[in-house]
């Protein structure tokens, strides 16, 4: 079109500029008659350079190809390795299962052997077995917790305090789904307190105790929060433990203590057992004079269970040690001492009371003789 231009301007100037158009656009080169565009000389270029042009272009097709290729082999092979991953914890899962059944299978012929034998009468050879049959965990059951009820205290009356605490462990499990006042009128949780305590072991006690308080936490029966005050106070406990026992503080306070208002018996023994589980609790907290407010209140309910005085003149000695009453806290000190030797020849007979009817039960006379350990060894740290 340039050639043909009516305007001299914008025709070419000479014969030799169109003819060297021409050789460019014979040669796939670039030619004067117009602006070139980067596709324009894109265009040239591979028409010029057509096989190296279809050669790189082939090249960059395969690597395309192979990467593509490599990255969809990689996918599969990782959705296989996922595949087999899922595959391989569901196989575990149903191995763990099913020898969790197994576990819990063998579990349940034991303990219904044991029970047959125990209701034999034959406790020793009921204990013998569970001991030989050790058991981790057991489900729920009234049967499971009768049996371990029954061994965790013929155990304990026998100063076997490893194997009852084992059972009481286990009967926490038993009673998963028990109610409330079921383990409390069973005394399941101030027979349990008490043997977990003497048999030493830190760690089983902070179990129990821990379980104890996930269990009756939202209780607002008193009786229960006694209870459970009873049965997690018998040895020190770290002070975010005895935060959380707060709601059971503010429940005892609601407690009528005044002697003239309750009737003889029960209401008088249930206010003594009250004010002796807050003197309790005051005493773990450091709080002594609170403790001694207590526990003096306890004491003057003048309840005839022998095993209550015996848990009260210990806690009444430790307070008035660390407030430096000291002939009151020997007072208090010897007046232990003479109950629990009384009790103690040099052991509990092995009977639920083994010092005759309403006079404590076993559980009761080994809280006495804790507490009494414990304010010996007070006494003793600070004369030594």
């Amino acid at each position: 079109m340039k050639a043909l231009e009516k305007d001299r301007a914008r025709r070419y100037e000479t014969v030799g500029a169109f003819v060297l158009d021409l050789h460019s656009f014979i040669a796939n080169e670039p030619v004067s008659a117009r602006p070139p565009s980067r596709i324009y000389l894109l265009n040239k270029f591979v028409r010029r350079n057509r096989v190296a042009c279809l050669t790189s272009l082939a090249i960059v097709a395969s690597l395309v190809l192979g990467f593509g290729f490599a990255y969809y082999s990689f996918l599969r092979e990782r959705g296989a390795r996922q595949e087999q991953a899922r595959l391989r914890a569901i196989s575990e899962t149903a191995r763990a299962n099913e020898a969790h059944l197994r576990k819990l299978s063998m579990a349940r012929e034991n303990m219904a052997q044991v029970a047959a034998l125990l209701s034999e009468g034959k406790t020793e050879e009921a204990d013998e077995m569970l001991r030989h049959s050790p058991l981790s965990e057991i489900e729920p059951s009234l049967e499971a917790a009768n049996v371990l009820r029954s061994l965790g205290s013929w155990n304990a009356m026998r100063g076997r305090w490893d194997q009852a605490a084992d059972c009481y462990l286990l009967l926490t499990q038993a009673n998963r789904f028990s109610d409330q006042n079921d383990m409390i009128s069973r005394e399941d949780l101030v027979a349990a307190g008490p043997a977990l305590a003497e048999d030493g072991d830190r760690a089983k006690y902070d179990r129990y105790r821990d379980w104890v308080l996930a269990r009756f936490r939202d209780t607002d029966a008193y009786l229960h929060a006694q209870q459970a005050l009873q049965a997690t106070l018998l040895r020190p406990a770290s002070p975010g433990f005895l935060e959380e026992l707060e709601p059971f503080r503010l429940l005892l306070e609601k407690v009528e203590y005044e002697k003239d208002n309750l009737k003889p018996g029960w209401e008088v023994e249930r206010a003594g057992w009250c004010a002796w589980s807050n003197a309790l609790l005051c005493h773990r907290r450091g709080e002594f004079e609170k403790a001694l407010y207590w526990g003096e209140l306890a004491l003057g309910y003048q309840i005839s269970k022998q095993a209550f005085s015996a848990s009260v003149h210990p806690l009444l000695a430790m307070a008035h040690h660390q407030l430096g009453h000291a002939e009151a806290a020997r007072r208090e000190l010897d007046n232990a001492r003479e109950w629990i030797k009384y009790a103690f020849k040099p052991e509990l007979v092995p009977a639920y009371e083994p010092l005759g009817k309403d006079n404590g039960y076993w559980w009761d006379w080994v809280q006495a003789r804790l507490l009494f350990r414990e304010a010996e060894a007070m006494f003793r740290g600070k004369s030594g």
